[in-house]
């Protein structure tokens, strides 16, 4: 039942979407007809979504929740990631990308290196990513500290070079010296992976986690792997279309 709800759902959303408001499922079907799509293959396309999503809930939960620890952080190891957090003093104006005068660049050069100094002084690990947290609350200008308040878990080649290279080198929960880039100066603290950090937002606004995207991808490339291995056989007398002869 809820799986008829679903798709029922989507067709709804989908005629809404593509033929207006208070068009029925007949004005959807001419639609889909008229795009050289059959209401039944339509059909049948909202079914195996709903499949496809059931079989991953079953091994994997809603979100990825039943993947492991160990599977999440394989995932991220082998696919190159890396976590790090910082606060950026900005040398340029956000809204034009100009560069701010000389003697604004050297006040914030100079926060910057007070800003490292303080946290590389704080031996306690726990004690340092509570006052690292404080100050990046309070001076951190990066447009994503919002979304991302935790730090970054990124690949090579998704961020600057200087910020990059940078991560690549100090052990977790060192802080390293200001590090200028064309943004601005980073204080930045490189953190280890976590399975359950944020890698990016879904066009809906919802959260991946890095549990969840290796989830979807370890279960992409089950389903994958199963589609390859299947053989297609043609009914006798089936002839392949030409299906450039459609779009000429």
């Amino acid at each position: 039942v809820e799986d008829l709800e679903t798709i029922e759902n989507k067709v709804k959303e989908d005629t809404l979407a593509l033929c207006g408001e208070d068009e029925t499922r007949a004005d959807l079907d001419e639609y889909l007809e008229g795009i050289y799509l059959s209401p039944a293959l339509y059909d049948r396309m909202n079914e195996v979504s709903v499949l496809y999503q059931n079989g991953f809930t079953k091994l994997y939960g809603e979100n990825g929740e039943k993947m492991s620890d160990e599977e999440a952080l394989a995932y991220l190891e082998k696919n190159g990631y890396l976590s790090a957090n910082h606060i950026l003093l900005m040398t340029i104006d956000p809204s034009s990308y100009e560069a701010l005068d000389d003697e604004t660049k050297a006040a914030k050069q100079a926060q910057a290196a007070e800003l490292a100094a303080e946290l590389q002084g704080i031996e306690d690990t726990e004690a340092r990513l509570a006052r690292f947290a404080e100050l990046k609350e309070q001076f951190d200008e990066d447009s994503g500290k919002a979304a991302y308040p935790d730090g970054y878990v990124f690949q090579p080649g998704d961020m600057v070079e200087e910020f990059e290279n940078t991560v690549k080198a100090p052990e977790a929960f060192q802080v390293s010296d200001p590090v200028e880039s064309a943004y601005g100066y980073h204080v930045i603290m490189t953190l280890p992976l976590d399975p359950d950090a944020v890698l990016e937002y879904s066009s809906g606004g919802a959260a991946m986690t890095a549990r969840s995207t290796a989830a979807n991808a370890a279960y992409s490339e089950m389903v994958d792997s199963y589609v390859e291995e299947q053989e297609l056989v043609y009914a006798e007398g089936f002839e392949k279309p030409d299906l450039l002869s459609f779009v000429k």
